[in-house]
């Protein structure tokens, strides 16, 4: 192939390399097929995408085409430093590829007496390139390499620039990965976190629709005979707490819209079993969305299953809220569905004892009565810890039945 009739032919398949190309960002294994459409494209032999590290002496990973993975793993262990293009590709100006022939000061009859081209190169026919850094940001260097044969000759000047030309898309292909991969991680850890740490939860959207269902709330409903899932919605068995729910969920909204919701409790009750505990706790409607494409939610709800209720660290329980042990002791089995004279027999005191103990926990927490406590230990106490008191004050605790 002539140079006239390489470049017509990589115009016509650039449409196509840009469509893989931002492909990658989201699935980087897809970075194997364009570097495959690019050997077509440009009339190569083979091509590597190496992701090194700041210096860009190590490489860390990469994807390559048309090389073989002994070739390659020897490149990577060793031959990538006896390159005798890489010590002043290190001073060219990144975010470009140059033309192994013309743009470096090793000539071709220099190339062919190194030890990168007698013990490697010549043996799987590479004899001409480009190569450049494309990328660069914190901890990372990412170089390109598209190599020919003898035969299919060395890159002009006019080839090098057309291909040049997909640099800036590979820059942002590139960055928008980097972005996308930092963003599930931290959506990740999040969610591992909430499901390690806290009450299993529900995100509702403004018009009471769910957004997200934490992996310990789907694996409650799922075994649950009073929830389920529908229509994108969180349902109770049996009409009546099923109108009682929406109600309760379209009457927070409109507070949030108000500016005035407050946390609340709604009980389910169950044959034999301790009642079911939904708490709804309202979220900022200015809350941004960890998504590319926001999704609000409006609206938190817990389950608490009193048969599921994770242990709470007394410890932090008495630095969160300045409480003694015997009152953390007493507050975190409240929170685990035990009632005053269940936790007096427990612990082998009085019930007037308790009653103190609990006293003293409303005060410090700002709940008015039991089901208050539960709810704010809960769902982590920081939602009353940090606003003034009246406002702590008035949250609201109902229920389908009256809560001992």
């Amino acid at each position: 192939m002539n140079e006239r009739q390489t470049l017509i032919h990589l115009d016509r398949r650039t449409p196509l390399l840009l469509d893989t190309l931002y492909e990658t960002v989201d699935h980087p294994e897809v970075w194997q097929r364009f570097l495959d459409e690019l050997v077509e494209a440009s009339h190569g032999r083979s091509a590597r995408l190496l992701f090194l590290n700041d210096r860009a002496d190590q490489v860390n990973t990469s994807h390559k085409v048309n090389i073989d993975d002994d070739a390659h793993q020897a490149y990577v262990c060793h031959f990538v430093n006896t390159c005798p293009w890489r010590p002043e590709l290190a001073q060219k100006r990144p975010g470009r590829l140059y033309s192994t022939f013309l743009d470096f000061s090793c000539r071709q009859p220099e190339y062919y007496r190194t030890e990168f081209f007698n013990d490697w190169a010549r043996g799987i026919d590479i004899h001409h390139g480009i190569c450049g850094t494309v990328f660069q940001e914190t901890g990372l260097t990412v170089q390109l390499l598209v190599q020919r044969t003898r035969d299919q000759g060395h890159f002009t000047a006019a080839e090098t620039e057309a291909i040049n030309r997909l640099i800036p898309h590979i820059q942002r292909g590139l960055h928008l990965s980097r972005q996308l991969q930092a963003m599930r991680q931290e959506v990740a850890a999040v969610r591992d976190v909430a499901d390690q740490q806290g009450l299993p939860f529900l995100l509702l959207g403004e018009n009471g629709e769910v957004n997200f269902v934490s992996e310990a709330a789907r694996h409650l409903i799922e075994h649950c005979d009073q929830l389920r899932l529908a229509e994108n919605r969180l349902h109770i068995a049996g009409q009546p707490a099923d109108r009682s729910l929406r109600r309760r969920i379209l009457r927070q909204l409109s507070h949030i819209s108000q500016g005035s919701a407050r946390p609340s409790c709604l009980r389910i009750p169950r044959a034999g079993l301790p009642d079911l505990q939904l708490i709804l706790s309202p979220l900022h409607p200015d809350m941004p969305a960890l998504q590319l494409v926001p999704v609000p939610s409006h609206l938190a709800m817990f389950i608490h299953d009193p048969l599921r209720t994770p242990e709470l660290d007394r410890e932090l329980l008495m630095e969160m809220y300045g409480l003694t042990a015997a009152e953390a002791r007493t507050a975190a089995l409240v929170a685990q569905g035990q009632d005053v004279p269940e936790i007096a027999t427990l612990v082998g005191t009085s019930a007037n004892t308790i009653r103190t103990q609990l006293k003293q926990c409303f005060r410090k927490t700002g709940a008015r009565r039991q089901s208050e406590l539960a709810c704010v230990l809960l769902t982590g106490g920081s939602r009353l810890g940090g606003g003034n008191q009246d406002a702590q004050n008035q949250t609201g605790t109902s229920t389908l039945r009256q809560a001992g």
